[in-house]
């Protein structure tokens, strides 16, 4: 009787499991599951991308809260300003009377300068403020700074309770320039986007 061989354990088990063919002893995957898997893996990409675009977008955009603070901003800055100058002219009528100041004086000078002088400093803030907002904010439509001058000058215009002709400008100009600003603010932005030529 011959006495069993190692070669005969393992040629039923290698006939059984056939060595894989293809590059390093391993198994060849197919074709059609290859192609599946990089469509899958490029629309799952693709996708990605968008929505990182998309997002991309939106923060490029200037956000309602923004544009409400710069209406405000502007209209309490040129308050400020116009507080600022008539409390300088109060001071210098106390330094000159070396005591208390002429109240009728100070409340008839703010009568006079104060209607002027918030028709000059509104707009002008309301340049500033548009143009810094959205400058930052380069994807923002233009109308944005129109919404930026209407919120400036609407409070003013409520409280000075009246409509005359050099409140009604004051409003326009206002409007106006919260435009400027934005076209203002977009060319600056659209002209630092640009690749310089080589």
């Amino acid at each position: 009787m011959r006495t069993p061989h190692l070669t005969d354990f393992a040629l039923p088990f290698a006939a059984a499991f056939p060595p894989a063919t293809g590059v390093g002893s391993c198994a060849t995957v197919p074709s059609s599951l290859t192609g599946a898997v990089l469509r899958d893996a490029a629309s799952r990409r693709d996708v990605f991308e968008m929505k990182e675009a998309s997002t991309a977008v939106t923060k490029r955009r200037a956000s309602w809260f923004s544009l409400l603070l710069a209406g405000l901003a502007s209209l309490l800055a040129s308050i400020f300003c116009v507080f600022g100058v008539v409390t300088g002219y109060a001071f210098g009528l106390a330094f000159q009377a070396r005591g208390a100041p002429d109240t009728q004086a100070i409340e008839s000078f703010a009568n006079q300068i104060t209607p002027l002088l918030s028709a000059i400093l509104l707009p002008l803030f309301a340049l500033a403020f548009s143009f810094l907002v959205l400058r930052r904010r380069p994807e923002s439509p233009r109308w944005h700074g129109l919404i930026i001058g209407i919120i400036g000058a609407l409070p003013s215009l409520i409280l000075s309770g009246q409509l005359d002709l050099l409140t009604l400008l004051s409003v326009a100009v206002t409007i106006a320039a919260g435009f400027l600003g934005a076209v203002l603010a977009k060319r600056t932005g659209s002209g630092r986007r640009k690749v310089p030529p080589e």
